[in-house]
């Protein structure tokens, strides 16, 4: 039969551009212009090595309609295609009710679903053919077919290493994360790394040429897809131990304080020697030599993280221990009385050349260590020796005396307040005597005279100081307390003359 004009075997359906066919996929392309109803006829023919194997012929039924609603299926391009077995479909059609989504998956049937914007998960990767139908079952539907790759999860990531030493410091990096058999590797080592760069998996080798903090990074692309992956660590300075190695010079016992000056990185453990078989872990010890002698101190400082090393610092004689003299000191006796109040002390020191001797009351150094000493007032009194020798080292030694109180009280019964310069005062001969009060009286019982101090005396003047009292015979009430605190009261006369 023949074809209406303007239809021909070419040009089956009204459309523009024309309906075409790929001869190699069948694929029918063009889109329609003229309502109504055509009838296509295709025809595949299998051949192989040029000759025809068969013939197949099928015809199919186009409904060209006016659709008011002009529906217009659309799926999105990829853009996402190393995010794993997980694919998120999102609907970009226009004028859309229904929708049924085919997830290209061969030869299950159950790879669908009427979700506008659904979720699928694939069993495997691959490539798969994805088709949304928009309004399916409607006359004017509308059918999106769009091309998927689903490749595994990429995801960048670079095994820790641990901080090194910056001298012949060498590393050796692996890569990890996620990630095919097909990824490439590009490792960026930065600008004062040797080498710089590395597209090895697992590069090994790296030097660092500065010290300090250094960042690393990694990509891996695989697939179209890229992930990157920084790491850092520290290239630190060898510990170096260090104390003053100025030579010190002392006395036995000589006290020293040791002040660490080492440099490192990280956090030091500590072991000094102090040349006299003993040692210490603190970062700055105090060390006490007993004996004299020449010692050698060195300090060993080790680092167990960042730079993990040991270092040394050694210096001979750095101490030296004089002796000492030997202060010592007897006495006659450790116990006097007031009343001869002569200790004399004696020099026992060995080994010095000077000596000088304190008494322990306030007084200045007595040169002599031999020596007898009156002491002024009672009381317990630490008296001690020093004593030096030709090295400038001093020895002292400490002894304890007492001086006892004693106590002695008497009053005359008569005096002579003539000016005379001879019995004028009457006044008390004391001893030991604290919180006095002497009261005298005349004969009518009147006060003529009153005192709080047992040194102060009766000048034979009455209590306004402008009248000379008369000769008579006068009462004194003297109250005391003594040194041994006892209370005594002395009540008796006293007779003036002139």
């Amino acid at each position: 039969m023949g074809w209406n004009n303007p239809y021909s075997g070419t040009y089956p359906l009204a459309s523009s551009p024309a309906l075409t066919i790929n001869a190699n996929t069948g694929l029918l392309t063009g889109t329609p212009n003229t309502i109504g109803q055509f009838v296509v006829a295709v025809c595949v023919s299998e051949y192989r090595n040029g000759v025809l194997l068969s013939v197949n012929k099928r015809d199919f039924q186009f409904n060209v309609m006016n659709c008011t609603s002009n529906v217009f299926a659309a799926i999105p391009s990829q853009t996402n295609f190393c995010d794993g077995l997980t694919v998120q479909f999102s609907d970009a059609s226009t004028n859309g009710t229904y929708y049924h989504w085919d997830f290209g998956v061969i030869p299950v049937f159950n790879d669908t679903s009427d979700v506008q914007n659904p979720s699928y998960v694939y069993s495997d990767t691959g490539t798969y053919t994805v088709t949304l139908v928009v309004n399916p079952g409607y006359t004017c539907a509308d059918t999106a077919i769009s091309t998927y790759q689903i490749y595994p999860n990429l995801q960048a990531d670079i095994v820790p290493v641990a901080d090194q030493c910056f001298i012949n410091n060498s590393f050796s990096f692996q890569a990890a994360g996620q990630f095919g058999g097909n990824a490439v590797f590009a490792w960026d080592f930065g600008s004062n790394a040797s080498p710089q760069t590395s597209t090895a998996q697992n590069p090994v080798g790296i030097s660092f040429g500065q010290m300090g903090l250094q960042q690393i990074e990694l990509t891996i692309s695989e697939n179209n897809c890229s992930s990157t992956a920084t790491t850092s660590f520290t290239t630190y300075p060898q510990p170096v131990a260090a104390f003053d190695p100025e030579p010190l010079i002392g006395c036995a016992p000589y006290t020293v304080q040791f002040t660490d000056s080492s440099v490192a990185g990280t956090t030091l453990q500590y072991v000094w020697t102090f040349g006299d078989g003993a040692t210490s872990t603190d970062a700055n010890p105090i060390h006490i030599y007993e004996q004299p002698g020449l010692y050698d101190v060195s300090l060993t400082v080790v680092t167990t993280n960042g730079c993990i090393d040991t270092n040394t610092f050694f210096v001979a004689d750095l101490i030296t221990v004089n002796p000492q003299p030997l202060a010592g000191m007897s006495v006659d006796t450790p116990e006097v009385s007031i009343f001869d109040p002569e200790i004399t002390f004696f020099d026992n020191s060995q080994g010095g050349i000077d000596c000088w001797l304190f008494a322990g009351d306030g007084t200045d150094s007595i040169p002599h260590c031999n020596y007898e000493y009156a002491y002024l007032d009672t009381g317990n009194y630490t008296a001690y020796q020093i004593v030096i020798n030709e090295l400038g080292c001093t020895d002292t030694a400490y002894i304890t005396v007492r001086v006892n109180p004693e106590f002695r009280f008497f009053v005359p019964n008569a005096f002579t307040p003539d000016g005379d310069g001879l019995n004028d005062v009457f006044v008390s001969n004391n001893m030991g005597i604290k919180e006095f009060d002497m009261t005298i009286y005349n004969r009518w019982g009147q006060c003529v005279f009153r005192t709080p101090s047992p040194d102060e005396g009766w000048d034979g003047r009455t209590l306004d100081a402008n009248t000379i009292a008369q000769n008579d015979v006068y009462v004194y009430y003297i109250r005391f307390r003594s040194v041994f605190n006892k209370e005594k009261v002395y009540v008796g006369a006293v007779t003036l003359v002139r």
